[in-house]
């Protein structure tokens, strides 16, 4: 669904997916993120094809009730790169780490 002044405030359904296209959402980005606030994804596209979505961040309830007995930190940013973690060099397989285990 594209807007445009007239069409101020955007609403989402099930029945109507909300897309905006790079252009409308740079113009427009405060009201599309209002769109995900309110829990509905927003489909970006560029030339009429889908390159990103945007969602709302799902918490769950345990996670929330979590943070506010102040157990957990909620995220503020993204995931961390996987690659940036190092790697222990192990010799042998989980077989060898397993008895090693059980032997200490």
């Amino acid at each position: 669904m594209r807007t445009s002044e007239a069409t101020i405030p955007l609403v989402a359904t099930d029945q109507a997916p909300v897309s905006a296209g790079v252009r409308e959402l740079r113009d427009h980005l405060s009201r599309y993120l209002d769109v995900v606030k309110a829990g509905h994804p927003v489909t970006v596209t560029e030339h009429g094809a889908v390159i990103a979505s945007i969602v709302p961040v799902r918490i769950s309830s345990r996670t929330m009730e979590l943070y506010r007995e102040g157990k957990v930190d909620l995220p503020t940013g993204p995931k961390a790169d996987v690659d940036a973690f190092l790697r222990p060099e192990v010799q042998g397989g989980t077989a060898d780490i397993l008895d090693d285990i059980r032997s200490s």
